[in-house]
């Protein structure tokens, strides 16, 4: 059943206020927050805009577009769905049930692929021609089109097993204007990839969560997500540790492999590598786990970056 508001004639105060509570019943982290980004939406404000004009009335046809909004949020369908967007690093990416919603944590990831392929950017000089960046994995585009946006100096290639998720990609890259920047390709981890010069850095945010865990997860991922994104095996390191092996048949001398690994996943992700793969301390990100493993290939310790 849809939430009924309060009693007209009421305020956006108060139907926030209503709205966060129920929200609120029903599990959500974050009702405040939710409430206010639906009622934007329905309200066609941004999020400023209705901060400003919280004591003048919705209205009727407003509210009539916000019931269904509160009512799927109570049912715990991710607040990106429901708004079919999601703001990551610089970019704002349209999203859908077809590819896992992009995390802050992600943007840890990214941070450092971007200050490497500045490093190898100047590294190589000018002449050396453009990096080649995979993105395998790429759900709706996430790593691959936040990088192409930052640093245009580069092809990135982006992988996905799942064909809704590439069309999701593809479209995002049109909207952001970056589709001459990114060649999709669907298949399933290297495979896709097969014939492809080596790439100066591969970026990959693979499932790893433990099979056991996943239907523990809040309703917002076990239910709604898709499985294919976010089971990670037995142990969370299915996915990984097919790609380990492989990784350095596709990467050029002195690449980078960046994984973003689960928790207390990063020492066992290291001692997973092949020889030709050199582990680095995890970096963390911002809630302080080890989030972002780099391998380097064919380079010695002391010359890694």
């Amino acid at each position: 059943m849809t939430p009924q508001a309060p009693p007209a004639p009421f305020t956006i105060r108060q139907l926030l206020e209503w709205t966060a509570q129920d929200l609120a019943s029903n599990g959500a982290e974050s009702p405040r927050l939710d409430a206010e980004l639906l009622l934007a939406r329905a309200l066609k404000f941004s999020r400023t805009e209705l901060l400003r004009r919280l004591d003048d009335s919705p209205g009727p046809e407003a509210l009539a577009r916000f019931q269904p909004l509160a009512y799927r949020r109570s049912l715990r369908e991710p607040v990106a769905y429901i708004l079919g967007e999601k703001p990551f690093h610089e970019i704002t990416l349209r999203v859908s049930r077809a590819a896992l919603i992009p995390r802050p944590e992600t943007e840890t990831l990214v941070e450092e692929c971007l200050r490497l392929l500045r490093e190898l950017s100047a590294r190589q000089g000018p002449s050396a021609g453009r990096l080649r960046v995979l993105d395998l994995g790429t759900g709706c585009g996430t790593i691959a089109l936040a990088l192409a946006h930052a640093f245009p100096e580069a092809h990135y290639l982006a992988t996905d097993l799942s064909a809704e998720a590439l069309t999701l990609a593809r479209e995002n890259a049109e909207r952001l204007g970056l589709s001459r920047r990114v060649t999709f390709r669907q298949g399933d981890r290297f495979a896709a990839v097969a014939g492809e010069p080596p790439c100066h850095l591969i970026a990959c945010n693979p499932p790893y969560i433990p099979t056991r865990v996943l239907d523990s997860l809040m309703p917002e991922a076990s239910v709604f997500e898709p499985r294919l994104a976010l089971d990670g095996g037995p142990e969370g390191l299915s996915f990984i540790a097919s790609i380990l092996p492989q990784a350095p048949a596709h990467l050029v001398a002195g690449g980078f492999l960046v994984l973003e690994v689960g928790d207390d996943q990063a020492a066992t992700v290291a001692a997973l590598a092949p020889p030709e793969l050199e582990a680095r301390p995890p970096l963390k990100d911002l809630s302080g786990a080890d989030r972002v493993l780099k391998l380097t290939f064919g380079v010695r310790p002391q010359m890694l970056v």
